[in-house]
C-alpha cells in the first residue's frame, strides 16, 4: 500500500484529519505525498525556515 493511501484509509477508519509532511534533502522529483491532497506536504531542502513552515502546516495555517 502507498503511503498517501494508508493516510486516506487511517483518516477514514478514525475520522482524524491526519497530515503527511514529505521532507527530502535534494529535489529528485520523487514523492510519496499526494500532490492533490492540501493535507499533505513536500519539501525539498531544509534551513531555517522549515520549522515554522511545519508547524504553520500542522496548524492547518
Amino acid at each position: 500500500m502507498h503511503p498517501h493511501q494508508a493516510l486516506a484509509e487511517y483518516r477514514r477508519k478514525t475520522g482524524i484529519p491526519a497530515r503527511l509532511v514529505v521532507v527530502a534533502m535534494t529535489a529528485t522529483g520523487n514523492s510519496i505525498a499526494d500532490p492533490a491532497d492540501p493535507g499533505q506536504l513536500d519539501v525539498s531542502g531544509f534551513d531555517g525556515s522549515v520549522p515554522q513552515l511545519l508547524a504553520d502546516f500542522g496548524r492547518g495555517l
